[in-house]
């Protein structure tokens, strides 16, 4: 029984061994702040007094992507979407 005990103990020591090697071996560079570019949105709301789909089916195929419907006092809902800054 002691062999045993002692032959798993080699067996987990060697492999905690390659574990850390393997990890040792990986290493990234932070990317300074200043190189990291920040997403810049447009936004654009409009109001419907139904389910705003022609509007909605328009703005998609511009590339327009829907954030949230509110809706209003009478019934009315209000569409805010955003997409991308066009630089």
């Amino acid at each position: 029984m002691n062999r045993i005990k002692k032959t798993a103990s080699v067996l987990l020591l060697l492999s905690l061994c390659a574990v850390s090697a393997s990890v040792g071996t990986v290493s990234a560079e932070p990317t300074p702040a200043s190189a990291v570019a920040l997403q810049r949105w447009e936004y654009k709301t409009f109001i419907a007094s139904f389910h705003g789909g022609k509007e909605l089916r328009d703005a998609g195929a511009d590339g327009w992507e829907l954030v949230t419907v509110v809706k209003l006092d009478g019934g009315q809902l209000a569409f805010y979407l955003k997409r991308p800054l066009q630089r």
